[in-house]
Parts: C-alpha cells; sequence; structure tokens
C-alpha cells in the first residue's frame, strides 16, 4: 500500500511542485536519524563526487542539502521503502549509477537496485487500487457531464474544473478534446445533471475532482441515524426504570438528534463573557452560523453549514484585526484552519513569502471578532521575551523587583489567537519553552516563583512559515532553522498556502483597483502568472505578492493618467521600473526584463 502523502506528491503534474513536494518529505525522513547530518557529512568527505573540482558539486551536508541533489527516482523509491538511507551514503561513497545529464557524470546517491521510472510505476499501482472507473472508457459525453456537474457543485471556473480533472484522471489527450468542445460550445447552455442520473462511474470520479478542488467531498450520502426499537424493549425497560433512566425509544430518539447534530456541528465550550478591564471592552461569547459569518453563497453554503464560536464586543476591540472585505478566502484552507479552532488544534501555515499565511488568520479572526497577539520570530528572541522578566521599579520611594508578563502569558490570559510568525527561524532551543503550552498544558513561570499560568479556554494558536521547520529547502530564505521534530510535533493541523489562482487574483485586482483597464488587467494577470512560475523555479529570488501586483496596478493608473496617450508605454515603463525592476538584482532583472517585454511591449 502506497502512503497517502506519497501519493499526492508524486500525483503533482508540475515538476517543481512535484520535486519540492517530494523533498520536504525525504528530508523529513532523513533527519529521524539522530546522527543525519555527521552521517552525510562523513559520506561527502569520502566521496569523489563531492569537492571544488570542475566535475564536482558542493551541496551543504544535511538533509535538505542532500535532498536538493537527489534525483526523483531515489526519493521515490525512499519514500516507498524500496530502500533504506544508508544504501543512498553507499551511493555517495561508490557510484553506482552513470548519467550523462550530471556535471559528475554520475546520479547523485542512486543505489543500482532503484529503477528508472519509479513515478509512473507508482501511478500505475495507485490506478489499480481501487477507483471504481477507469478515466480511459470515458466518452467525450461523459467527460462533458463531469465537467458540468463539477462545475456546478463547487463553485469553480470552467479552466479550474478542467485542471483538476487532468490532474485527478490521467487522460491528457481526451481532456484536450474536451476543452476544445468546450470552447466551441462557448457560452451554450447546458442543463444541469441531475445527482440521481449521473452513471456510477462519472460519479465516483466527481468526487474524486472535487476532493482535488475543495478538499471535501460534495456528493457524500448522510450518515444514517435510525435505529431499531429492540424485539424485548419490555424486559429492557423494566431494567432502565430500576436505574432511573427513561424507556429505550425515548434513550434512541436522544441518540440520533445528538448523531444528527454532530453531522452537521463541532463542539466548543461554552463561555459566558470576557470581563472587561480599563482598554479592554467588555465580550459575549456566541455561536453563528459559519456561512453565515464568512458570507459564503452557492454551492459551497452548504459545506460551510455549521456553527463556529464568535465574540461580540460592547466597543471597538484593540486587537481584534481590520475586516478586509474583499479578502477571498481558500474553501479547503478556510476548512482545516476553522476545525483547529474549533477543537483547540495547533495549527502550522506554511508557503512561500507572499502567499497570505498571516493574513489569513487575521481575516478569520477579523470575521469571528476573535483579538490576536502576534509575535514575529526571529534569532534575537529570547526566553525572556516569551514568557517575562524581573525588572526593577519604584513603589512608594523604595527600589523593589518586579515580575513583568511576556507575551505569552498575556495572550493566554483571555481569548486570544495567538500567531507565532515566521516560527522557522526562532532559536530551536528558545522555541522549548513553548513545549507545554503548544501541549495545551498551561505554562509554567520559574522566574515568578513556579506560578502556573492557565490558557483560557479560547486561546489558540497559529503558526506560518516559509519551510516546514527543516531548514531553508528553496534556497532563499537565509536564516530560516531546521526546529526540533518535538516541538513541530505539537502541531497537530498542517496547511500549505499557495499563492491565488489566476482567477482569483483577476478577481481581486478588478475589486482593489477598479479604475485599471481591461487589457493592463489582462496584462498584468499574464505577468504575475509568469513571475510567479519563475520564482518557484527559482530563476528569480524576487517573489510577486499581492502587495506587489497591487501596487503595480495602482501605479500603472496613475501614470497612465500623468502620461499623454501617445506616451503609453512610456507610462507603463515607469510604473514597472517603480514597482518592479527598480529592487531587482541584476540577474533578476535580466529574466524579469524578458517577461515584462513579452506582455506589455
Amino acid at each position: 500500500m502506497i502512503d497517502a502523502n506519497l501519493k499526492r506528491a508524486i500525483s503533482l503534474d508540475d515538476f517543481t511542485d512535484r520535486r519540492t513536494s517530494l523533498r520536504a518529505m525525504t528530508s523529513h525522513v532523513l533527519s529521524k536519524h539522530y546522527e543525519a547530518n555527521t552521517l552525510i557529512s562523513q559520506a561527502f568527505d569520502a566521496s569523489p563526487l563531492v569537492g571544488d573540482q570542475p566535475d564536482q558539486i558542493t551541496p551543504r551536508p544535511t538533509p535538505s542539502g542532500l535532498c536538493n541533489v537527489l534525483d526523483e527516482d531515489t526519493m521515490i523509491a525512499l519514500l516507498n521503502k524500496e530502500i533504506v538511507g544508508k544504501e543512498i551514503l553507499d551511493a555517495i561513497i561508490v557510484p553506482e549509477v552513470t548519467s550523462s545529464k550530471a556535471k559528475t557524470g554520475w546520479a547523485f546517491g542512486k543505489p543500482k537496485k532503484v529503477a528508472p521510472g519509479r513515478r509512473d510505476a507508482l501511478l500505475k499501482e495507485i490506478e489499480g487500487e481501487g477507483k471504481g472507473y477507469d478515466p480511459m472508457t470515458f466518452s467525450l459525453e461523459a467527460l462533458f457531464i463531469l465537467h458540468d456537474f463539477t462545475l456546478d457543485k463547487t463553485g469553480r471556473t470552467s479552466d479550474e474544473v478542467l485542471d483538476a480533472m487532468q490532474i485527478v484522471l490521467r487522460v491528457d489527450q481526451k481532456i484536450d478534446g474536451l476543452r476544445a468542445a468546450i470552447s466551441v460550445k462557448g457560452t451554450e447552455e447546458r442543463p444541469v445533471p441531475e445527482l440521481a442520473t449521473l452513471p456510477k462511474h462519472v460519479l465516483l470520479a466527481h468526487n474524486d475532482v472535487a476532493d482535488y478542488i475543495l478538499g471535501l467531498s460534495t456528493t457524500s450520502e448522510p450518515v444514517s441515524t435510525d435505529y431499531e426499537i429492540p424485539k424485548d424493549a419490555e424486559l429492557i425497560n423494566l431494567a432502565l426504570s430500576k436505574q432511573g433512566l427513561p424507556p429505550i425509544k425515548e434513550l434512541l430518539t436522544e441518540l440520533k438528534d445528538a448523531k444528527t447534530k454532530s453531522a452537521t456541528t463541532m463542539q466548543m465550550p461554552q463561555i459566558a463573557e470576557v470581563s472587561q478591564s480599563a482598554d479592554i471592552p467588555k465580550g459575549k461569547f456566541v455561536v453563528k452560523k459559519c456561512a453565515d459569518v464568512f458570507k459564503i453563497t452557492g454551492t459551497y453554503r452548504q459545506a460551510f453549514n455549521f456553527e463556529i464560536p464568535t465574540w461580540e464586543w460592547d466597543a471597538n476591540h484593540p486587537h481584534v484585526p481590520a475586516l478586509d472585505e474583499e479578502y477571498i478566502f481558500n474553501p479547503s484552507l478556510l476548512l482545516r484552519t476553522l476545525y483547529a479552532l474549533m477543537t483547540n488544534k495547533r495549527t502550522y501555515l506554511h508557503g512561500h513569502t507572499g502567499s497570505g499565511k498571516t493574513t489569513h488568520a487575521e481575516q478569520i479572526a477579523a470575521r469571528c471578532q476573535i483579538p490576536v497577539m502576534r509575535v514575529n520570530f526571529d534569532s534575537e528572541i529570547t526566553r525572556m521575551d516569551l514568557i517575562g522578566r524581573d525588572t526593577l521599579v519604584q513603589e512608594n520611594g523604595t527600589t523593589v523587583s518586579k515580575f513583568v508578563e511576556g507575551i505569552m502569558p498575556q495572550a493566554m490570559s483571555g481569548p486570544y489567537m495567538m500567531i507565532l510568525d515566521e516560527i522557522d527561524f526562532i532559536r530551536p532551543d528558545v522555541a522549548y519553552v513553548m513545549q507545554r503550552v503548544l501541549e495545551g498544558q498551561g505554562l509554567m513561570l520559574t522566574e515568578d516563583g513556579g506560578r502556573v499560568v492557565k490558557p483560557h479556554p479560547m486561546f489558540r494558536i497559529i503558526a506560518t512559515g516559509n519551510t516546514v521547520g527543516q531548514g531553508d529547502e528553496f534556497g532563499m530564505y537565509q536564516g530560516a532553522r531546521p526546529q526540533s521534530m518535538a516541538m513541530l510535533d505539537r502541531f497537530t493541523v498542517w496547511a500549505h498556502v499557495d499563492y491565488l489562482n489566476g482567477s482569483e487574483r483577476r478577481k481581486l485586482i478588478e475589486k482593489k483597483v477598479p479604475k485599471l483597464a481591461k487589457d493592463m488587467v489582462e496584462n498584468v494577470c499574464k505577468y504575475v502568472d509568469e513571475h510567479i512560475r519563475a520564482f518557484k523555479d527559482s530563476k528569480v529570488l524576487q517573489p510577486i505578492t499581492p502587495r506587489g501586483y497591487l501596487d503595480l496596478c495602482n501605479a500603472l493608473v496613475m501614470f497612465l493618467g500623468v502620461y499623454p496617450s501617445a506616451q503609453k508605454n512610456k507610462a507603463i515603463s515607469e510604473a514597472l521600473d517603480t514597482t518592479i525592476l527598480d529592487r531587482c538584482s541584476a540577474q533578476d532583472r535580466a529574466v524579469i526584463k524578458g517577461i515584462i517585454n513579452r506582455i506589455f511591449v
């Protein structure tokens, strides 16, 4: 049986995304050995392939550094337990497989037993694990039905549904034919198929495609909550009455009601109110429908038809983030984060800079009126910053020592969402001070006589990072530190935060910069697509974030309004120089200039 995480990784069609996922998983496996760095370093020292010569390479002697130079087949074989780490190290010391493409002439760390084409072989194995349908047998009509039904149920665009079908079904030629047929039909109205009329193989395929798009099933049958009354009910009722319990029929009815309720809502602590202090308003705990709080409409509304905890304050709370009405939530990411908030799980959001990790958490807090305390981690954060310290103060003319709480006990004292921003930059030994808090056990202040701070029932923790806590695997985030697996294990809800897709990006630009002409919106969207692709492929080190391309849009509006229409190209050039090019390194500037020339000139 192939591991679920490995299945997801090898199913990615984009080579860069797939390799990034495989490297992260492989680094995690190699890091489990407590002497991993030492063993890798020793293997590199003994290898004829590592050094400063023209036919040698100089990888970092760490698990992530090793993963950077392993090929895809070797990583897949290790993750699928076909080989062990020692065999990779042996192949580094004594190379076993030649490669005409590699600088060294050898496939670095690849044992002979690793057969080529492991991904394709495993994909075929996955397809045989019981999908219940064969995508190769789908007719064009069946693909049309699958496309239209999924389009209606997920609320995504046609291109997004087609992309998901291509990834899930893996019948590229058939999907290309479907794209062509849809483009010919254009905006022609087609009736949405009814669930009851769907062929079984189309329904099964829809569930897989919808799961890929949303991260949740849209057609799952409800769990039965019907219970039959036992034939010997009178004897059971007699026994129940002696224990002071109601008849079996009433118990089964209560059980049915409870099970039905649990299918649509999650349990949460009941909090009456928060006491008022000098600058903090009085608050009341209120349970509301998630779909109403986040203004979810259409096909998503049913998926978010559960209750969530919110707060109502009798004045503006200084720690509740400002609400951005135009913020676009990713449904799967939103569902995971709400699950963590409702069940008090520690959440770790990771992704490239500017992908919106912190903003995602803050906008959830803004809609639920949850106060936020955010601490930005760096190598200078100390135990005293988190816990607190003794300070000398004047009281009645006498200098006395007084303990002043750090940010963690302050946040724990109320219904705060504490955001541990860039947690992968903190020193691992300092991070250990949070172990007990991450377990939900409170915080012992040894500096204050061993006083224990108990967390408020609605205190929550969300961490963000550019990496998964195992060091910089991208070569872009200098200073990111490998964190202790003991600390990372305390986070039980994980989510990768990606950049907005094309349609979401366009929607954001049109909302935020409505004065930008349609042709310019089109060009900016094309440019951002190519810039993000170049960034993910490590062709440029400068990211392009929503802040960056919205600034570009505003600059285009301004300069196009200032320059005469005959100097339109000059205006565009000024806007791009102001917001993009003049902050680039020489290497990045050459690549980005090429993208700009293809799109704007």
